[in-house]
Order: structure tokens, then sequence, then C-alpha cells
């Protein structure tokens, strides 16, 4: 190796280092994922002098010594700066700046000083600006700080150690005094395999963006590309997931251009007339907007695919299967409703049936690109937990018919067991948790189970209960860890009996039952007369949690 001079750029002067390092852990940026800030945190703590050219291959010049390039991870750290006005300079397909651009500015023009007006805010000199107007360059310096700084920077998890710390660096450098224009978010990607599998040309799974596109189609490889994953992880592009795509969104275009066209029955109403079924889709709509607008800030498309897409097909498909098996029509207007916020939350994912959908099917003027996320109002709570423990109830019922054979020909009955109230140690149990809960910020902490063992033994009420109270406390925990705080309140924001006898019709057809009888297990008869199996479901029973027993 020859022994030659270098230039180093001496990242992580103290000074520096602390004013990038304060603004990586400030409120003015997101990394998008706690594990890439720790990444950034962890390289501003030992990135030091870097040698940042070469005197051979691609780059830009050295300013100061022209026998050196910039070596290519220390180049293009600020380029986005010049995005914000390349289309007045440069032009629509100008990329090498072969002729003048739209604001007619010579490249030979271009002087350090003209630059340090634009980016800078540096005063105007005539003679240092080579002869370009202030009027011009005032146009270009109006484009940066409209569009400056990058909200969000895109790259591979490879470059936290070096090429994106140096971003970071070099904006606090140049706009030290500026932090406004600093970075204001950076997401890392792993990287991307297939099948579970890393790409290779000697396995042949080495897939090309366009054979995935003739293949699938550019949605449905989008869509599969978004069901990938988010995180530093590698993605993992499901080849199964692109196939099965294509049908489902042919089969969402044919059923949504089928009922829009009038061949499926709608039936018209005013919201005062809604049944329980039209309120609930009409609030999970609401809920799924939300979700999938937080999701998609995120920068969480697979999140954002299974609320935006999944849960939005599930909400219709309940609705639908409802109004079936209860023989009331669709309402109208939450069809339609349907139809344009999930055209709307898919549109990012896979545009081009979004497209079809809006223009062709909707009537709706101008690109779905451009129209506004759907408005959404603030979804009821309690409405969603009704809705849920409707889905508990045919969940619970379908388990236990099916551990019970019944005559040939012959329907059966079901003997709904719900419970209002938990019992004291119960509760004494629920307010436990919860005080852990919000101990810890929201979760559970690691030891809970052996802190409950020590605190329920020391309690007269829970000692002698401690086996069945441990019990509960580990059911409780995993519902709190799935449901969050709402699966530790002591009382429900609905009526259980109501939910179901409200709908019964549906009940009845989709279980294939005559009849469900609802008791309450805080019904003193009920209990008294509840023997062998009945009993043991009555005293299984919590709130928010059916117990069944089918009836011959």
């Amino acid at each position: 190796l020859p022994w030659d001079d270098q230039w180093y750029i001496t990242y992580g002067e103290e000074a520096w280092r602390e004013r990038t390092l304060g603004h990586v852990r400030g409120p003015g940026f997101d990394a998008h994922g706690g594990k890439t800030l720790e990444n950034f945190v962890g390289t501003l703590g030992w990135l030091r002098e870097w040698a940042c050219s070469r005197m051979f291959g691609l780059g830009t010049q050295l300013p100061w010594d022209d026998q050196w390039v910039i070596e290519s991870l220390s180049d293009s750290t600020i380029y986005m700066a010049y995005y914000t006005i390349a289309h007045l300079l440069q032009g629509e397909g100008n990329i090498m700046g072969e002729r003048t651009g739209p604001l007619g500015v010579e490249a030979s023009q271009l002087t350090d000083a003209c630059f340090d007006y634009v980016f800078l805010g540096r005063p105007f000199s005539a003679e240092a600006c080579g002869g370009v107007p202030e009027e011009k360059l005032a146009v270009l310096k109006r484009e940066f700080e409209y569009w400056y700084p990058m909200d969000l920077r895109v790259s591979a998890k490879d470059l936290i150690p070096n090429h994106l710390t140096m971003c970071l660096y070099n904006h606090t450098a140049i706009w030290e005094d500026r932090p406004e224009m600093w970075p204001r978010g950076m997401y890392a990607n792993g990287h991307i395999m297939v099948n579970g599998e890393k790409m290779s040309k000697q396995k042949g799974n080495f897939l090309m963006m366009l054979q995935c596109c003739e293949m699938y189609s550019a949605d449905a490889t989008r869509f599969g590309l978004a069901d990938a994953g988010d995180t530093l992880d590698d993605a993992n592009f499901e080849q199964d997931v692109a196939n099965s795509a294509v049908l489902a969104l042919h089969k969402e275009d044919v059923w949504i251009r089928s009922v829009m066209a009038g061949e499926i029955p709608l039936r018209d109403a005013p919201e005062s007339e809604y049944t329980y079924m039209d309120r609930m889709f009409a609030n999970e709509m609401d809920f799924l907007v939300h979700e999938t607008d937080r999701h998609y800030a995120l920068v969480h498309f697979r999140d954002a695919l299974k609320t935006g897409w999944f849960e939005m097909q599930l909400a219709r498909d309940l609705y639908r299967d409802w109004c079936e098996r209860t023989r009331v029509p669709m309402h109208s207007g939450l069809v339609r409703r349907f139809v344009e916020v999930q055209t709307l939350l898919i549109a990012p994912v896979c545009p081009h049936f979004a497209e079809g959908i809006w223009g062709e099917v909707l009537g709706r003027e101008g690109s779905v690109r451009w129209a506004s996320w759907p408005a959404a109002g603030e979804p009821d709570k309690a409405a969603r937990r009704s809705l849920n423990f409707l889905r508990e109830v045919v969940k619970a019922s379908r388990i236990s018919m099916g551990k019970v054979r019944t005559a040939a020909g012959a329907t059966p009955a079901l003997r709904v067991y719900v419970s209002s109230a938990y019992e004291e140690w119960k509760v004494a149990v629920l307010r436990k948790l919860a005080q852990l809960q919000a101990e810890c910020d929201g979760t559970l902490p690691a030891d809970l189970m052996a802190r409950l063992k020590k605190d329920f033994g020391a309690d007269d009420a829970l000692r002698p209960v401690l086996k069945a109270a441990m019990q509960f406390a580990a059911f409780m925990r995993d519902e709190a860890n799935d449901r969050g705080p709402e699966a530790l309140e002591e009382d429900l924001p609905y009526d259980q009996r109501d939910v179901v006898e409200t709908n019964m019709d549906y009940l009845c057809a989709v279980l294939g039952v005559r009849s469900i009888e609802v008791v309450d297990a805080a019904d003193a008869a009920a209990a008294s007369a509840a023997t062998g199996p009945d009993r043991k479901k009555l005293e299984s029973c919590t709130p928010g949690k059916p117990a069944v027993v089918v009836v011959e």
C-alpha cells in the first residue's frame, strides 16, 4: 500500500458531537424505532476522524485539493438541499444540465456565494454571485426555505454507522445556528429475503422488481412488500402473499363494481334508524381510519395494511354476513362510505387498484393521489367492546358446540352465561394489576408473577384463594398485554344481555341453533339451579367473557 497523505473530517469533536447528539435525542428528531435511535446514539459515541477522500473512482472532486475525490460515504450528505431548487436550475429531463433551466441561470454563473445566499442566508453580493440577479436567487432561496428541512430520510441499516450519521453531523455543522434546518427523521430498514431465505442466484430465488411486476402486477408486488415487514430485521417477501393479493384485489374490484352498480339490494334510512350492526360498522370504519393513519405516519406499512385492508375487509364481511342472515339489506350510505374509505386507505400500497375505483366506480374527478385522507369521527370505545363481545359469544358457542355431539337432524339450543361483576377477590387482583400497570407506564413488570405471589400471600383476603388468584392474574395479564388497560376495568360499558338479545336472529342463524337463553351468573336462582357442566360454565364466566352450554 502506498504511503500517501489523507484528508479527514473530524467527526467526534466534542461541541459538534454534543450538538448533534442533542438533536437526535430531542423532540425534533424521529428515528422511527428505539433500536434505530440506539444505533444512532451509539455511533455518535464512537465515530471519530473519518478518511473522506480517495485518489481514484467516481466522486466529486475535493474543492481545495482536486487530485482527490470525496469517497462515497462522505459524499451526498446534504444533496437533498439541492433537490429543492433543481427543478428551477435544471428542469425536467435535463439531469446532466446540458441546457439552461427554467430560471435562466447558467451553471457557469453559479458561485459559492450564490449557494451561500440561497442555503445559508448570507448577504447578496452582485460581484461574488457571478452576475446572477438577486431576484432569481431569491426565488431559489424561497423554494429552499419552503421545502427544507427534510422530514424523512429512508435508507439501509448498514449506513447508520457511517453515511446517515455523517448526514446528521454535516447538517448540524453547515446550519449550526439554524436547528430548524436539521433532519426531522430517519428511517432505517433491513435487507429483503424471499420466502424466508436470503436471495441468491445460486438458490434460484433472486427476484428483480420488473420480474415481480410481470408475475403478480405492480399492485400485488407492492402489497407483498408492504406485508414483508418494517423493522431493522430483514423483510420477508412472501410470493404466496403477492399471489393471493392478485385474487383478493380482483375479488374486491368485482364486488365493489357490482354493489355500486345496484346489482346487490341496498336500503336507505336516516341515521336515527340504524340497526345495531349499522352503528357498529360505521364505528369500526372510524376506528380503522384513525389506526391506519397512525401506522402510515410511523412508516409501519405492514400494520397499515393490517388495519387499512385486512381489518376493513373483516368489518365489511361481518356487516354483510349479519345483513344476509337477518334479511336486512345493507345500508347504501354505509356501503358507499366503505368503498370510499377502503379505496383511500389502500391507495398508498395499491395505487392502480385505487385509481380504478376512484375514477371509474366512484366517479371522482382527478387522481386518487390528490384526494384528502377520509374524515372520521372519534370512535366509540364502548361500541367496539360491545362488538368484540358479540364475536366472543360466537367464538365461545362454536367451541362448546364442537365438543358436543347432537342427534342427527336435531337443532340444539344454547345457554349463554354472562357475568356483570367480578367476585371480590378478583376485583382485588384487578386493582393490583392496574396499580402495577400504572406504575410501569402502561406495561406490566417482567417479574409480575413473583411480585403478585408475595403480595397475595401477605393479603388476608387473598391468601385462602392464592392458587385461583394466581391463575386469574396470569389470565388477566395476558388479556392486558393484548387489549391494554381496558382489560383490567372492573365494570363493562355495555349490557351483555342486551347485545345477545339484540342480535338473537343473527346468532341463531350463524350458529345454526333454535334458541339462545342468556343467564346472568349473579342471578341467585339460576346459580342454585346450575349443576354439572352448567355449574362449571357459570363459575368460569367473567365480565366480557361468556361461557356457553349446549342444550339438547
